[in-house]
């Protein structure tokens, strides 16, 4: 028996045919009742099969037509829907001559036994519907069609619905999305992109940004491997590529690019689709640690490198000294020998500024005053600037005391002035200047008394913005290979780690004002003033093991020694030390002065040594380099002096710890540090 299926879903003919041939029918297929109608005329057909709602003409139609046809009365006709379920729509297939109505899904066992129920059943012909049947049964089908329609319209304008959310949902993601989303199409100018996508690129608007192909917007350094992940797309293929552009506004950007085809309705690739995630962030700070790595490398090396020349810097400035003392201001040898202890004192505060950069400088807080630090500080910020500049200095005479490390606070007030001659390319004036200051209670200063330091110049002055990232570590406005972004940052850590403020005004051409708050201190005692040549130092009588592994800075603090009427015991290290000591037995020794660093036994093991069998020595280091074996705490009645070191600052660092020490008084390096803990 051949069974004709008609029903306008491919896949649901191919079902029902499946289920049918299994059950010994042949079947013929057709997707709607025009068709249908073809097929009846072509082929012989036993019975049909059909769904209701079909274009071009519905099954009630077709049973119509079929019908109406020769022998159409008896070839069986079953409805077979799952749109037109009703006991309504059931009655007008029975009004148009349907032997049976049944609802999808049902198995090919009923469909068999249907056909076979309405095959055995046929004895006679159906008998025509009268006219007046007919019109009510075109009624009845109006009808069922009018609800059709209306549950369709119901249905459409729901999925309608649906997908306008759906839309806006996309579109509000799409919008949202905080990394450049674009499409891209064969002609490489963009047809779609975000927000995100217009700020990293420039544009105002998407017919700006498509004014242009992509590839114009990539560096020319990275135009190749862009329009090779392009290529690639076109190819099929998902691809990744990083590349730098340049924006309509000149910026310059890295962008991470994930690239995939867009397909139309039949495969074919119509577009690119690609997702950029701003990567200029990440970029700088990977060359801050790559900066920071060779910031790290030449702390290392100043490390290494500050205890040999420092002691080269010390004897150079104590022959100097000596010698200056001996001559006569007048004789032509004095300027010459001058200009290279002055030197050495320049060598000396550069490697004290790489050590304090590298933080392997002993921090030595003492009371300050930024006037006289600024009046002796004066020749050196000369040199810095350059001849088209003016430096104008104004030191409040009346000025009160801070208490920091000296060597720190010329730090800062040598970066602020680089900084504003850095500025003032074209020449100006630099204007450094000290105040005092009563701050009442605010979010940046606690209430009290502070010491104002005030660097300005008539520079070229900076924007709001820029203003807003001086202090950061690494931003820098100079040219590449001109600036390490580091000046600022450093005077910003150094002030805050003394309880201090740095503020800066400013205005694009208007210049620059940086002022420096540091908390006033009523400890007034700081180091000893230079007052003359060795002629003038204290002098004493006490035994002191000198020990120092560098012959030529051994000889010479000997030699200073001896002549303020010190007997002097010499060592090359700890272990000759030790055994000069235990040659010595019953002999009193005042004072040890050793370095910290020196081969076979350092200066912190060998006071150990020595204070095992003497706990009453005083010890006295000095090191041109602090990072070995002085970085954790000293005990109470060990000193520092920090090489290099004058002959005066030798003498009296001698004389102050003796006379404490056997005083029982704590020294001005101990009135200071316990001042900062106090505070």
């Amino acid at each position: 028996m051949n069974i004709l299926i008609v029903d306008d879903d491919r896949t649901n003919r191919k079902l029902l045919g499946a289920m049918l041939d299994a059950e010994g029918y042949e079947t013929v297929e057709a997707g709607d009742g025009l068709e249908a109608l073809e097929v009846l005329g072509k082929e012989k057909i036993d019975a049909v099969i059909s769904d209701v709602l079909m274009p071009n003409m519905d099954g009630y139609r077709l049973c119509e037509k079929v019908r109406r046809r020769d022998r159409g009365d008896d070839m069986p006709f079953v409805f077979y829907t799952s749109t037109y379920t009703d006991s309504a729509d059931e009655k007008v297939a029975m009004g148009f001559g349907a032997d049976r109505f049944l609802r999808k899904p049902a198995s090919a066992q009923v469909l068999s036994n249907t056909i076979r129920e309405i095959v055995g059943n046929r004895e006679r012909p159906l008998q025509k519907p009268a006219p007046s049947e007919e019109l009510d049964v075109m009624k009845q089908y109006s009808e069922a069609l009018i609800r059709k329609l209306e549950r369709r319209n119901d249905q459409l304008t729901a999925q309608s619905a649906a997908l306008h959310a759906s839309e806006t949902r996309l579109r509000t993601i799409f919008e949202a999305e905080p990394d450049c989303v674009q499409v891209i199409g064969r002609d490489g100018r963009v047809t779609e992109i975000n927000p995100a996508g217009l700020e990293m690129f420039e544009v105002d608007s998407l017919a700006e940004a498509a004014a242009r192909p992509l590839s114009k917007f990539v560096a020319e350094a990275h135009r190749s491997d862009f329009e090779t992940c392009v290529e690639a797309v076109w190819r099929g293929e998902s691809k990744c590529v990083e590349f730098e552009i340049i924006g309509a506004r000149g910026r310059r950007r890295w962008l991470e690019m994930h690239a995939a085809p867009l397909r139309d309705q039949r495969g074919e690739i119509a577009a690119l689709l690609g997702i950029a995630r701003d990567n200029t962030a990440r970029r700088e700070l990977e060359a801050q640690f790559v900066q920071a790595q060779k910031m790290e490398v030449i702390g290392r090396l100043a490390g290494g490198v500050a205890h040999d020349f420092n002691n080269m810097l010390g004897i150079m400035m104590g022959y100097s000294e000596i010698a200056l003392s001996e001559l006569s201001s007048k004789t032509p040898l004095y300027e010459a020998v001058e200009t290279i202890f002055h030197t050495a004192e320049r060598a000396a505060a550069l490697t004290r500024q790489l050590l304090i950069f590298s933080r392997k400088q002993k921090v030595q807080p003492q009371a300050i005053d930024l006037s006289e630090m600024i009046t002796g500080i004066d020749p050196m910020l000369r040199r810095l600037i350059s001849e088209n500049i003016k430096l104008v200095t104004k030191p409040e005479m009346d000025l009160g005391y801070i208490e920091a490390d000296p060597g720190q606070i010329e730090q800062v007030l040598m970066n602020l002035t680089v900084n504003a001659r850095d500025a003032m390319p074209n020449g100006g004036t630099i204007t450094i200047s000290t105040s005092n200051a009563t701050v009442a209670e605010s979010g940046e200063l606690a209430a009290g008394d502070y010491v104002v330091l005030t660097v300005a110049d008539n520079g070229d002055g900076m924007t709001d913005e820029i203003k807003a990232k001086i202090f950061e570590a690494f931003f820098t406005t100079k040219p590449e290979g001109k600036g390490t972004g580091l000046g600022l940052a450093t005077c910003q850590s150094i002030v805050s780690n003394w309880r201090g403020k740095m503020t800066v005004d400013s205005k694009p051409g208007a210049g620059a004002t940086f002022k420096v708050y540091l908390p006033r201190t009523l400890n007034c005692a700081g180091p000893a003033a230079v007052s003359g040549g060795p002629r003038l130092l204290p002098r004493g009588g006490e035994t002191i093991l000198l020990v120092e592994d560098e012959p030529g800075l051994r000889e010479l603090a000997a030699t200073i020694l001896q002549k303020q009427g010190y007997t002097i015991l010499k060592a090359g290290n700890g272990q000759e030390a030790l055994r000069v000591v235990r040659g010595r037995r019953g002999v009193r020794i005042d004072l040890v002065v050793t370095d910290v660093v020196m081969p076979q036994m350092g200066g912190r093991v060998m006071a150990e040594w020595l204070r095992a069998t003497n706990p009453e020595i005083t010890i006295l280091f000095t090191s041109g380099c602090t990072d070995c074996g002085m970085d954790g705490p000293l005990d109470a009645d060990i000193q520092f002096l920090q090489k290099p070191y004058t002959p005066s600052a030798l003498v009296r660092k001698v004389r102050e710890v003796i006379d404490v020490h056997a005083a029982g008084l704590p020294t001005n390096e101990d009135q200071s540090k316990n001042s900062m803990r106090a505070a």
